[in-house]
């Protein structure tokens, strides 16, 4: 006998280690295998492992199957029954070791601050095990006022990485700043993130807050842009339509990507109109030109794709609207076909309604499907299966509540309608009874001032974004919420 690897008496070895021996005289590779080259743990349990002669015979190596056990003795035994080319028997041999221990569970967190700001309304940290075995935590938090929700609240890692999203709630809070403590224990340590957020004085319906863009093709501008979205996190998403792409940004107007271009195929476009967001922030544009809707993560990542030109059931002819309801169900307003039809998140086909000239499309939470009718001069709502409810605006003028040509809707979270009065060149806001609220706007290019509005978003915070289509920008105001 050679020598044995790991030594005899080590400890603190590997647990991933391969056991190698190597002979003083060439062995008969046939008599070398798992019988006469094994391995015992403290328990005298056999260990799995794929035995291999190298070196003309010279070296063995016992590969385990999977990773030897922390903290555990093991013992190698090389039996009688391996012999040299010469037919002589190896003397018996054995030999022990001690893999490391175990090292214990850790933990980190991603960040120590969390900054809603005025307007954020979900952001999330992670937690790690940067040590070893499982870490179990758990999150409490210091939070008198009520503004905070986290989730998951519990859990444990390996390896793994847990994301937690930490909810704010500004709703009933008066306008001020607002601190809270979150701590996560676990049997790893722990560890505190600190949370901030602004509640700001509620401003009149229609304050002006902020505009960018400007008329061209570089990314921060526009060409036509026909609709604005806004996800949870707050970011902007505007369908560009005369320059066949999506643009994204932050909710102060810093661009942050942009995809797609002219064309047929996956995620390219032609003339796309408007788009919606599902709750895990996947985006659904009504391509019009092709006559589709097609899905993309919040990255811009291509998805899945529907539609065909046509009347028949998941065909469509000129779609200008979609939208997604709370349970991830796809409606899109079929304009030349003067319907609706309702899809599932994949684009199956669940069911179909009238509505007339039907431009944009849009889903409350608690489940009313609004319809701006651009040709007829009103916006309908309905039930998620089609029933009409009622009928917002039907003479064509413009006096509040009257409506020319409206191209947008949108709906906030306490239920209240927004309409893009794109012929009266205004934004007006509805009780979800379709009560007249308040309304603003004048044609022009100033602040506050729009040339054929046509998309309108209300994000968590109350701000009201307006596609300011034929000004080529993009408009911020208050929602007086």
């Amino acid at each position: 006998m050679g020598t044995i690897s790991p030594n005899n008496s080590a400890t603190g070895v590997a647990v991933g280690i391969n056991i190698v021996a190597t002979f003083s005289e060439k062995v008969t590779a046939s008599t070398v295998n798992a019988t006469t080259f094994k391995i015992e743990d403290n328990l005298t349990n056999p260990v799995a492992g794929l035995v291999t002669v190298a070196g003309n015979g010279l070296s063995a190596t016992f590969n385990p199957s999977v990773g030897l056990a922390n903290g555990t003795t093991y013992t190698v035994t090389l039996t009688s029954g391996i012999t040299d080319l010469a037919l002589n028997t190896l003397t018996p041999f054995t030999s022990i070791f001690t893999t490391e221990a175990l090292a214990a569970p850790a933990l980190a967190v991603s960040t120590s601050a969390l900054d809603f700001g005025t307007g954020l309304i979900n952001l999330t940290f992670d937690i790690t095990n940067t040590g070893g075995g499982s870490l179990t935590w758990t999150i409490s938090d210091n939070d008198s006022v009520g503004f905070l929700g986290t989730a998951p609240t519990s859990g444990s890692t390996t390896s793994e990485t847990d994301t937690i999203t930490v909810t704010a709630n500004r709703s009933s809070l008066a306008a001020a700043n607002y601190s809270a403590t979150i701590t996560v224990a676990s049997n790893g340590g722990s560890e505190t993130v600190s949370v901030a957020m602004e509640v700001q004085a509620a401003q009149p319906a229609g304050t002006f807050l902020l505009k960018w863009g400007t008329s061209g093709s570089a990314f921060g501008q526009f060409d036509s842009p026909r609709e604005v979205v806004v996800d949870n996190s707050g970011n902007v998403y505007v369908v560009d339509r005369s320059n066949h792409r999506i643009q994204k940004f932050d909710s102060s107007g810093n661009f942050v990507m942009g995809w797609g271009s002219e064309g047929t195929g996956p995620g390219q476009f032609f003339r796309p109109e408007h788009a919606d967001i599902d709750s895990a922030g996947n985006i659904y544009v009504a391509d019009k030109g092709n006559n589709r809707i097609q899905k993309f993560t919040s990255a811009g990542a291509f998805v899945t794709m529907w539609g065909t030109f046509g009347s028949g059931d998941g065909q469509f002819n000129n779609p200008q609207g979609v939208a997604v309801d709370g349970a991830g169900n796809v409606y899109v307003a079929d304009t030349n076909n003067d319907r609706i039809q309702k899809f599932d998140s994949s684009g199956s086909f669940i069911t179909k309604w009238v509505s007339d000239v039907a431009y944009d499309i849009a889903a409350a939470s608690d489940g009313s499907i609004y319809v701006a009718n651009r040709d007829d001069d009103i916006v309908q709502k309905f039930t998620s299966s089609g029933a009409l409810v009622l009928i917002i605006g039907g003479i064509s003028g413009a006096d509040p509540g009257q409506l020319r040509l409206p191209s947008g809707v949108a709906v906030d979270s306490a239920g209240n309608v927004y309409v893009a009065d794109r012929g009266n060149d205004r934004i007006q806001k509805f009780t979800s009874a379709g009560v007249f609220l308040a309304e603003w706007g004048i044609f022009g290019t100033g602040d506050g001032e729009f040339n054929t509005p046509q998309g309108v978003a209300v994000d968590g915070a109350g701000n009201v974004y307006v596609a300011d289509t034929k000004n080529d920008r993009i408009q911020k105001f208050s929602s007086g919420e």
